[in-house]
């Protein structure tokens, strides 16, 4: 190789380098929780699960606390375009979480849902109805009724109790090594910092009438030492580390307040 073929190489290893590789892997997506109010949590409910205000007689009504319970996890309909798209972060739920939901007293842990991948399971059943009826498919352009959608999933689960999580994440990253040290190792180094942060918001909701028994707030983060070449793929799988944290946390104060919460509605009639 000439003088002037390496300084060529040389020179498109370090410009790769400082952009961290960002053309070869799909970039990060942040996401934005859901707002409550789309899934019926009003600013009454809210007074009424802090214990500021009392139940309205014409409300949702709550029924025994038990049966099958469904977890749906989602992220802000707003992004509802780039749903099932790999760059979020989404819901994996510990071995410990899964377990603990299965054994709180008088509950079956049914099954987790990803909100984005109902979605986009919804969508290829319309276009496989359309292209045997010989008809032009055109997306579902239509608004989301989030409530009639969580009736539909408990439906399928045949759930009794939903527990509606959604999170928000960011993810940060900076390199922590010398350009130098970057290229000598043509980037494979572990020269890249990153930090990924998760905030969750979960609500137990009744599957029949979307009353809410309870309503938490969590936090999850995690940390990686990365290569420039898989930053972004890392920053991705740092948000779900994150968000995997945050929902470790409403499980465990499911847990906790799950005997007084069942005593507090074991007088309630299905």
């Amino acid at each position: 190789m000439s003088r002037k073929q390496l300084c060529w190489t040389l020179g498109f290893v370090v410009v790769v380098m400082v952009c961290g590789g960002g053309c070869m892997s799909v970039h990060f997506l942040p996401q934005e929780q859901v707002e409550l109010a789309a899934i019926g949590v009003d600013e009454l409910t809210l007074a009424r699960l802090n214990g500021e205000a009392d139940p309205p007689e014409d409300g949702p009504q709550p029924h025994r606390l038990e049966g099958r319970l469904v977890v749906v996890h989602a992220w802000s309909l707003e992004q509802r375009d780039r749903f099932g798209w790999w760059g979020m972060a989404q819901l994996n739920p510990s071995r410990r979480s899964i377990a603990t939901l299965s054994a709180l007293p008088g509950v079956e842990y049914a099954w987790q849902v990803e909100l984005a991948d109902y979605f986009a399971d919804q969508e290829q059943d319309r276009r496989e109805q359309a292209r045997l009826a010989g008809l032009e498919y055109e997306p579902n352009q239509s608004p989301i009724n989030l409530p009639e959608t969580l009736r539909a999933i408990a439906h399928d689960q045949d759930a009794d109790l939903v527990l509606f999580v959604t999170s928000g994440t960011s993810a940060r990253d900076f390199d922590a090594g010398l350009v130098i040290a970057q290229v000598l190792t043509l980037g494979l180094a572990p020269t890249v910092v990153i930090n990924a942060d998760a905030t969750m918001t979960a609500v137990l909701l009744d599957a029949e009438t979307g009353y809410a028994y309870a309503i938490t707030q969590t936090e999850g983060d995690g940390f990686e030492m990365s290569s420039g070449w898989t930053r972004e793929s890392n920053k991705r799988d740092q948000a779900r580390v994150a968000v995997a944290e945050a929902f470790d946390q409403v499980v465990d104060r499911l847990e906790a307040a799950w005997p007084q919460m069942q005593a507090s509605y074991r007088g309630n009639q299905p």
